[in-house]
C-alpha cells in the first residue's frame, strides 16, 4: 500500500500538470484575443469560457486525487490475496 501511494504521488504530479496545461492550451487563443482588445485580468477571468476551463481542470485534478487511494487499496488487496503463503495458494501472478 505504501509503495502504491509513493508511485501514485509521482503520477499525480505529472498528470495534474499535464491536465492543467492541456486546458490552458486549448483556450490560449481566446485569452490572447481578449488581451489584445485591452481587457484587464478581471474581465478575462470573469468570462464564462475561462471559468469553464478552470473548473474542468479542478474537477479532473480532484478525480485523479480521489482515484489514487482507491487504486492503491485494490491493488494491495489483490497482491495480498495472491501472495505466496496467503489466500488459496494459487499465486500465479
Amino acid at each position: 500500500m505504501k509503495s502504491g501511494f509513493t508511485i501514485g504521488r509521482d503520477m499525480m504530479g505529472t498528470m495534474a500538470n499535464t491536465l492543467v496545461l492541456a486546458y490552458i492550451g486549448s483556450s490560449l487563443t481566446s485569452v490572447l484575443l481578449l488581451v489584445s482588445y485591452n481587457a484587464n485580468l478581471e474581465q478575462v477571468v470573469n468570462k464564462e469560457m475561462i471559468i469553464a476551463e478552470i473548473l474542468q481542470a479542478l474537477a479532473g485534478s480532484m478525480g485523479m486525487l480521489l482515484t489514487l487511494p482507491l487504486t492503491s487499496a485494490v491493488c494491495a488487496a489483490m497482491y495480498y490475496k495472491n501472495s505466496p503463503g496467503r489466500g488459496d495458494g494459487n499465486a500465479d501472478c
